[in-house]
């Protein structure tokens, strides 16, 4: 099964990307779409409504300096569809269509700049498969979410058509570690198969891992099932076991590699105060890792919320309890810029890290209520 690196290989020319902002709220904040909360599939209901706004959104991002954009897809699956009484061959195309509208977005965005005469200024931006989680756990089993992400998955790279546009999978917005496993062992199982002799090469595209922590940002709000470790600041294991997510490249690990390994792993819906001290947290612990057991190539993803907090039972927005606004554009965009200088080390000082510390590349972006404005700033104050 070859390996897809476009990740890397923007990373390695430069270390700090901008990716998009928040895609429902802006369907419905910049152009119009209501009612998004009811549809179980979310933004993915627009796909057979009005896929043109679906292809304007990634035009919207990519024009305010987005490198990296998101498919219409994060609550997409064959049961959320059903719900709104769309079979499985039809959610299917529907699904493979958001790859098709981000695709031909980039295209035409590539060719304006190409017009304008900045076309060989202009690297190819990402496409990211935008997946989120489970949701209503209830008493699903391991084994249950692994089907599920894994059937999910499958939409996309059944089709390699489809999967040849993709050049990232962004599994988003986790509140829990064994979610996060079972996300890889379905990954593990997915690349097993197409490694088999009758399905000759197919490419594994770099994946990341994204966690949410609200209320006070200093934890995951569940721990999963009964043992499973907390993930929580200030405790003696602090965030280490989202480090033990990533492979080790070489050395004594290296027999235990997974078959399709982790390429990064972030934080997103988020409030934007609460990165320094999760990223410091993190970057220490992926540096010890790293000294102790050997090389990890991991990138490092941040996209908090544009600072509203949405009340499930309304569905409504509103600013956080105490404070009087949300924070400006300019608030929320240096607040996260200033995050870079979070993920220094003791052993970065020493020489032995790089700017970005012991990560591989940092990628910037937002998520609920970031707008393209706040893309915009965060570009323009990228280094």
């Amino acid at each position: 099964m070859a390996s897809g690196n476009a990740l890397f290989s923007l990373l390695e020319r430069q270390p700090v990307l901008c990716a998009d902002g928040g895609f429902a709220t802006h369907l419905e904040d910049g152009l119009g779409v209501t009612s998004l909360g009811d549809s179980p599939v979310w933004s993915a209901s627009v796909l057979s409504e009005s896929p043109e706004l679906i292809q304007r959104t990634h035009r919207d991002f990519l024009e305010a300096g987005a490198q990296i954009i998101g498919t219409a897809t994060y609550q997409a699956c064959h049961a959320g569809f059903q719900a709104c009484d769309i079979g499985k061959a039809q959610a299917t195309e529907l699904m493979r269509l958001s790859i098709d509208l981000a695709d031909e977005a980039r295209s035409a965005f590539l060719e304006a700049r190409a017009a304008q005469g900045e076309g060989l200024r202009q690297a190819k931006p990402l496409i990211a498969l935008s997946l989120g989680p489970y949701g209503d756990y209830g008493a699903t089993t391991e084994d249950e979410l692994v089907e599920f992400h894994r059937e999910r998955l499958e939409v996309f790279t059944e089709s390699a058509e489809t999967w040849s546009k993709v050049d990232l999978i962004a599994w988003e917005t986790l509140p829990r570690l064994d979610e996060a496993r079972a996300i890889l062992r379905a990954m593990d199982e997915l690349a097993e198969r197409y490694d088999g002799p009758a399905r000759g090469s197919f490419a594994r595209k770099p994946a990341y891992i994204s966690f949410v922590f609200p209320g006070s940002g200093d934890a995951l709000p569940f721990a999963g099932r009964e043992g499973e470790a907390e993930a929580r600041l200030g405790t003696e294991r602090g965030l280490e076991p989202l480090v033990e997510l990533f492979d080790v490249q070489d050395g004594q690990a290296q027999r235990q590699r997974r078959e399709w390994g982790l390429a990064g792993i972030g934080i997103n819906c988020t409030k934007s105060q609460y990165l320094p001290a999760l990223v410091s947290e993190l970057s220490l612990r992926l540096s010890e890792r790293i000294h102790r057991e050997g090389p990890i190539r991991a990138a490092l993803f941040l996209e908090p919320d544009g600072g509203l907090v949405y009340d499930g039972s309304t569905r409504t927005w509103s600013t956080p309890q105490g404070e009087a606004q949300a924070a400006s554009v300019d608030k929320w965009q240096r607040e996260l810029v200033h995050t870079l200088s979070c993920t220094a080390t003791r052993r970065q000082q020493d020489g032995e890290e790089g700017k970005t510390g012991p990560w591989a590349g940092v990628v910037l972006g937002g998520c609920c209520k970031a707008t393209t404005a706040h893309i915009a700033a965060l570009r323009k104050a990228l280094p």
